[in-house]
């Protein structure tokens, strides 16, 4: 028998079906929320990573998105063996949907997305465990991540750089306000949420196709009262997985990181937080501008540079603009921008230097 359960979003509120719950009583402390998508290739070795957590009182949540392979099926596999699972089932949607439809069933008392061709580190529950236990009031714990290609031993890098972290652990972010992105990045795989915290602000995923992590992480790191950090490597992160969001660069991510930013701005407004981060704000949004604009042809990066200029507003969006095009000043970029009114700012500034003839 299944059940419905309403989903909360952003937008318009959604529902999903219970395909099958876990049968254990209790309070986890994590639940881990892993959305599916046609993920039947890397499934098997992320379920493992979950299912096999040294520390066990935790519950995983996975959300299938409509699958049309055979990712379903792999998870009442590991459901059938499993009583710590549950599975939900919706239309398709997104991940951002999904994630929300985790939230809404999740018992845990913290949260922690995962993605379907990731891999957990088998003890990072354990090392989250132990943290929280000496540090209960924190509302976020940042976790050292790896990226890897598709052998988990063929390691990139590391994310976290240990020696850019704050000296007190936990620490509070309105004290490195202008910084954080030095410790973090937007997306949810690198964090673990207190749940109470999340409900309590009412934060969930935009519903977008892509960059839907970047509302979500930037508002919770600024809205939180304490943030710790794990050290230890608890994740690892599969680089350009085959079918992934990721190797499907579009226009629509340049529409998106516009719309996420612009929702940020209201809900920090709405907290009277914004003029404590808008120096982060700026870094992030422009940072994320200038990497979009690598994927779009000349006449697109005009107009996403318009959209944002409108949320940065004069002074911000002006020396967002002058960068781009001081760049490149010979580029088509330039071209299609002349007698615009966002050229025209870049020509007054630098007729006032001096530079334009």
């Amino acid at each position: 028998m299944s059940d419905t359960i309403n989903v909360k979003n952003l937008e318009n509120n959604t529902t999903a079906e219970v395909v099958h719950k876990a049968l254990f009583d209790g309070t986890p402390l994590v639940s881990i929320i892993i959305p599916v998508y046609n993920r039947e290739l890397y499934l098997r070795e992320c379920m493992d990573s979950a299912v096999g957590q040294t520390y066990k009182n935790i519950e995983i949540i996975c959300v299938d998105d409509g699958s049309s392979d055979s990712s379903m099926d792999i998870l009442k596999e590991y459901a059938d063996e499993n009583n710590r699972i549950t599975i939900l089932i919706q239309n398709n949607s997104g991940a951002a949907i999904a994630r929300n439809a985790g939230i809404a069933i999740a018992r845990g008392d913290y949260l922690w997305f995962a993605d379907s061709d990731d891999v957990l580190d088998i003890n990072a529950c354990k090392k989250f465990a132990d943290y929280i236990n000496k540090n209960t009031d924190v509302d976020i714990v940042i976790l050292n991540t790896m990226d890897f290609k598709n052998v988990k031993d063929d390691i990139e890098y590391t994310r976290m750089n240990i020696g850019d972290m704050p000296k007190e652990n936990p620490f509070s972010p309105i004290k490195y306000s202008s910084m954080l992105n030095k410790f973090t990045s937007p997306e949810p795989w690198n964090k673990i949420f207190s749940r109470k915290f999340i409900n309590d602000k009412k934060l969930r995923f935009q519903n977008l196709a892509s960059c839907n992590d970047v509302y979500f992480s930037f508002c919770s790191l600024s809205l939180a009262g304490k943030i710790g950090y794990i050290t230890d490597i608890c994740y690892y992160y599969r680089l350009m997985a085959e079918g992934s969001i990721m190797t499907k660069k579009n226009n629509i991510s340049a529409i998106n990181i516009v719309e996420a930013y612009k929702q940020i701005r209201i809900n920090l407004i709405s907290h009277n937080k914004f003029d404590i981060y808008k120096n982060l704000y700026y870094k992030w949004f422009c940072g994320n501008i200038r990497y979009e604009l690598r994927f779009l042809p000349a006449r697109k990066k005009a107009k996403l540079l318009a959209n944002a200029y409108s949320i940065l507003g004069v002074k911000q969006g002006t020396m967002l603009i002058i960068t781009v095009i001081s760049r490149k000043s010979k580029s088509i970029l330039r071209k299609v921008l002349e007698n615009t009114p966002i050229y025209n700012l870049y020509k007054k500034h630098k007729t006032q230097k001096g530079k334009i003839k």
